[in-house]
Order: structure tokens, then sequence, then C-alpha cells
């Protein structure tokens, strides 16, 4: 049996992979690292973007089959190298999954999508990351290549809250006929989350401990959304079961 090889390092064996049984999808800036640990200590192997990153379509569906190397992202290896054995995996943690959702062959595979209130995620993407005015990470034009109809508006805020929008679209209408849960990240872990994924009840992390929520800057009050993708931003707030913050 000859391996295959996609991009560098060890390669993985075809036929020899353990199965991917489950994907972590959300925004981005909603705790996807704190998640993957939370799995991995609940005894489910979970990578952070070890899958599904910027990388083309069939390096992506090498690493799902095993068949290519599998990695884990930069920030999570910022809180320990060897947190999770990536020839391991079960599942995966990463807000690039979300194009592939309709792939045959993740059509068997649980999603766990994860929510951030709607005005920390934005005030990450926009005071944190400076997402939307450059274009200049491979993460932003990877998104723009996904998104192109993001550019029909002016100002990086409505940039940034039209992917917010409409990202949580794609998952939602993605996943209308599979196994799927909805978490908030700022809620403790229930009942329904540790049956959906099938495991018993374990202590687990903080959320205070994910790096994506440790900041508490706010884009101002004085900058507001006007018109449909203002209502649409406000409606999927409250669908989701949050307030407006005391300073808007």
């Amino acid at each position: 049996m000859t391996s295959i090889l996609i991009g560098w390092g060890k390669p993985f064996l075809p036929g020899l992979n353990i199965l991917i049984n489950i994907v972590v999808v959300g925004t981005g800036r909603c705790g996807s690292v704190y998640m993957a640990k939370v799995l991995t200590g609940l005894g489910i192997p979970c990578g952070h973007e070890s899958i599904f990153d910027y990388a083309p379509g069939y390096t992506v569906m090498g690493r799902f089959h095993g068949r290519a190397r599998r990695t884990l992202s930069r920030v999570s290896q910022k809180e320990g190298k060897n947190w999770v054995d990536i020839e391991q995996l079960e599942a995966d943690s990463s807000y690039m999954a979300v194009p592939y959702l309709n792939q045959p062959w993740m059509q068997n595979v649980k999603v766990l999508h994860i929510v951030r209130h709607p005005i920390e995620v934005v005030s990450s993407f926009l005071l944190d990351l400076d997402y939307f005015k450059s274009y200049r990470t491979n993460y932003e034009k990877w998104i723009l290549y996904q998104l192109p109809s993001i550019e029909q508006f002016d100002t990086q805020l409505e940039r940034v809250c039209y992917y917010y929008i409409q990202w949580n679209k794609m998952i939602e209408t993605s996943c209308k006929d599979r196994p799927y849960f909805r978490h908030r990240v700022e809620d403790p872990l229930s009942d329904e989350f540790f049956k959906f994924l099938d495991v018993k009840p374990k202590p687990t992390y903080d959320n205070n401990k994910s790096n994506s929520m440790r900041k508490n800057r706010h884009f101002g009050a004085d900058i507001s959304l006007t018109g449909a993708l203002g209502d649409e931003f406000l409606d999927l707030i409250f669908r989701y079961g949050y307030v407006l913050p005391k300073f808007l």
C-alpha cells in the first residue's frame, strides 16, 4: 500500500485513519480553541484547525480521510503543543469547516455550532484582529473567496457584521437534516450538550481560559448599524438569546 502525502511531514496511511465524527463550527473569535480542549478533555480528541483551514480543498479532504498531514493552529500551540494527538483525532474545531458542511464526505458528521455574543465577536474582529479592512491575511483572503458579497459594504463594521450574519446562516442552512447542536460558549455545559456528544459529564475547562474570550473592548456606542443589515444583526442577537449591552 502506498502512502499519500500532501504538504509536509509524516504521511498518513490510507485505510488506517480514525474517523472524524464531530466538527465544531462558528465564526471565529467565539471560543473554538476552548471547545477543542473541552472535547479533548471529555475523551474526544479534537484538533483546532487541524483539518479545516485555508489550504486547498484537496488538502482538506486528504486530512479528513487521514491521507494528508494534520496539524494544530498556531494559536492553540501557544497553550501547549501536546494537548492532543493529531494522529488520533475524532473531531476538529474550525470556523473554516463551514463551506465543507455540504460535501458528501461530511454528511455523517455531527455539527456542534458554537456562538458567542455578537457584540463580543464583532468587537474582537474589529479591535483585536482589524479584519476586513485591507484583506492582508490569508484568513481574510480565504473568507473573501468564500463570501465575495462582503465587498458590497463600504465600512469595516458593516463587513464584519455581514460576515457574522452570513456565516451563521450558512451553518444553520447546512445542518437542517443532520445531527446538530448549538451552544453559547458563555453558558455552562448542559445535559443536552453531553447527550449530543454521547459522553458522560466531567469537570472541564473554564470559559475564561479561552484565548478568543479574553478581550473586553467594544466598538464604540457612537458606531451604529442602520437599515436591513442592522435589523438582521439585532434579530440574530435576540434569536440566540442575548441582550444588548448597556453601552448601546
